[in-house]
């Protein structure tokens, strides 16, 4: 094995390691938004906030 393809399983291990960074935080985003949006729907049937 020669240093370029150090250098390319480097390059792909970087992008690998972003994607993923991209997805887990797309995930948590959405989670996020999908929890608040629950939140706000259970407050509007319940006619209160759940923190009274």
């Amino acid at each position: 094995m020669n240093e370029g393809d150090d250098a390319d399983d480097t390059a792909i291990v970087i992008a690998l390691a972003a994607g993923g960074m991209l997805v887990v935080g797309g995930v948590s985003g959405m989670t996020a938004w999908y929890l608040r949006r629950l939140r706000l729907d259970a407050r509007e049937v319940l006619g209160s906030s759940p923190d009274e």
